[in-house]
This record gives structure tokens, C-alpha cells and sequence, in this order.
């Protein structure tokens, strides 16, 4: 589980992330949208969001909001006899925020303050599954959804597969587009109605990805955005606070 808490004057481009993500809202008010259906969240209340589950934000007011979120991985949510069925699909909620409060608030907030005092491993891990046990007993709330797959667009396929490839340099969309064989417009709504991001939000999120990793891994920042493919260290900077919400700097910390 990894932890963050901070005040946000600043927008969240669309992005997801390969986990799921609690958020609770402690001061301010923020429109969050999720899967492009916007909802004002105010502080007290609390947002999951599912793995691969596009998502944006941006301050409700002037003031700007406060919260503390915690990224984890879906099996964590489930029990054991359903873990191995739940990692294999990414998991959507229709009913993303939970406004009533209460013990759950109590809950996150004691397991996320948990997390920065010298609490032993024993108790934080104690403070993280009654969190957990909360959250699963009362998962129908939010409403998930289950990913049903069908047989991918081959033309798509292929699109992403190249924007994949060429994700850390700056070959134009539109040559790709005309590498499949469709124009670039086609390409950003076919892109955009599929995966919920245009070709170029993606290209973004799996640059910011890569930087999160080797920030991680101890390489220089400088050094991470050439290697992501980023024009310079600033632009690494504001692209990946507008993803992870702290600055690289903030993230190469969390060893």
C-alpha cells in the first residue's frame, strides 16, 4: 500500500493507475470525474477508484482541497477464495463516493495517520485490515462493475502496441495514424471511447509510470526524464504531479 496526503491547488490530467485508489477528502471541496461523469466531493467523504478506471480532478474552489489516498492492489480487497479471479480484470465502480461518513472516515484516517508514527508493523498492518474488512463488507455501495472483454479491434491494437513502443520519443500521433491506415481524428476517438484517454494522455501516463519506477530505483531525476522521453526535468515535473499528485522529488523518497 502506498500512501499520500497533501493540499491540491492543481489539476489531475485523465489517467489511471494499474491499482485501486481510496481517496478521502479531509478540507475543500473537489470535482472529481471518473470514467468522465464529474461529482463534487467535499471533505468528510470519501472516493474508490478502480484499477485501469480513468480518472481527473480539479479544484472546486479557490481554496483548493486537502486529502490523503492510498493506492493498492485489488486482490487486497478480496477474500481468499476470490483473489485469484479478481486479479486477472480491472475493477470499476459506478457509485464512486461515499458521503455518509462515520466509521469508515474514522477508519481511513486511523490507518493512514498510522503510517507516519513509530507504530510497529503490527499495528499498522492491524489498523490497514480493519480498514480493509470495513471495505469489504460494504464494497455494493460503490457499485462494481465487472470488465467484460471482447475480442480486441485489430487496428487498435495495433495503434496502442506503436504508442507503446514510441512512448518515450516524440514520433507525432499523426504518423501513427497514418503508419494503421486512419486518419488522426479517427484515431483519437476510437482511442478515446476504448480506453478513455486520447493516444497522447496515454503516451503521458506510461512515461509517468516509467519515471515512477527508476525514481524509485534511485536514478537522478535528470536522468529519468531523458530516459522517459520528457523534454526536460520541468516538464517531467508538472506531468507527473498532475498523475501522482507530489512532485518527483516527493515520490524518489518512497523506498
Amino acid at each position: 500500500m502506498v500512501m499520500f496526503h497533501a493540499h491540491h491547488h492543481n489539476f489531475f490530467i485523465a489517467h489511471s493507475h494499474e491499482v485501486l485508489t481510496v481517496i478521502l477528502v479531509t478540507e475543500g471541496r473537489v470535482l472529481i470525474e471518473v470514467d468522465e461523469n464529474p461529482v463534487e466531493v467535499s471533505g468528510g467523504e470519501l472516493v474508490l477508484i478502480g484499477a485501469h478506471q480513468v480518472h481527473a480532478a480539479r479544484p472546486a474552489n479557490a481554496g483548493g482541497w486537502s486529502m490523503r489516498s492510498t493506492h493498492l492492489p485489488a486482490p487486497q480487497l478480496f477474500r481468499e477464495d476470490h483473489r485469484n479471479e479478481c486479479s486477472l480484470r480491472p475493477t470499476a465502480f459506478k457509485k464512486p463516493v461515499h458521503r455518509a461518513g462515520g466509521k469508515v472516515v474514522q477508519l481511513f484516517s486511523d490507518m493512514h495517520r498510522c503510517s507516519e508514527t513509530d507504530a510497529g508493523l503490527n499495528e499498522q498492518t492491524d489498523r490497514q485490515q480493519e480498514f480493509l474488512y470495513w471495505l469489504q463488507r460494504n464494497l455494493s455501495n460503490f457499485d462494481p462493475q465487472e470488465t467484460r472483454y471482447t475480442a480486441p479491434d485489430a487496428t487498435l491494437e495495433r495503434a496502442r502496441d506503436l504508442i507503446s513502443k514510441a512512448a518515450f520519443n516524440n514520433t507525432y500521433i499523426d504518423f501513427i495514424a497514418e503508419e494503421i491506415g486512419i486518419s488522426t481524428f479517427a484515431l483519437n476517438r476510437l482511442f478515446k471511447k476504448n480506453y478513455g484517454l486520447s493516444p497522447h494522455e496515454w503516451r503521458m501516463q506510461i512515461r509517468a509510470r516509467e519515471a515512477a519506477k527508476l525514481l524509485v530505483e534511485c536514478m537522478p531525476p535528470a536522468d529519468v526524464a531523458v530516459t522517459c522521453g520528457f523534454t526536460d526535468q520541468s516538464h517531467m515535473g508538472r506531468i507527473f504531479k498532475k498523475v501522482f499528485g507530489v512532485t518527483p522529488g516527493q515520490y524518489s523518497l518512497m523506498q
